[in-house]
């Protein structure tokens, strides 16, 4: 089995705060798990963040993010919006 389909993850926006920059990242209500990856891969440079798909068992997938960069001076906050 692939990934959950599209509809299954919920319409809103997340922000990334890296430092003084706040990203938004805007979930629509068809997006699949990994149209959201792509979406949070497509501002990686601003977010210090990559988003992978990561299959836990046959029907179970998780989105995991990691940092593009270490150290304390590229952490991030994630916060979801209203819709989330």
């Amino acid at each position: 089995a692939g990934p959950p389909a599209a509809g299954q993850i919920g319409a809103g926006v997340v922000s990334f705060t890296r430092g003084a920059v706040t990203t938004d990242i805007t979930l629509e209500a068809n997006d699949s798990l990994n149209g959201i990856a792509n979406k949070f891969n497509a501002v990686s440079s601003a977010t210090g963040v990559r988003a992978t798909v990561i299959k836990v068992t046959d029907n179970s997938f998780k989105l995991q993010f990691s940092a593009t960069e270490s150290g304390t001076a590229n952490a991030f906050n994630m916060t979801p919006g209203a819709g989330n």
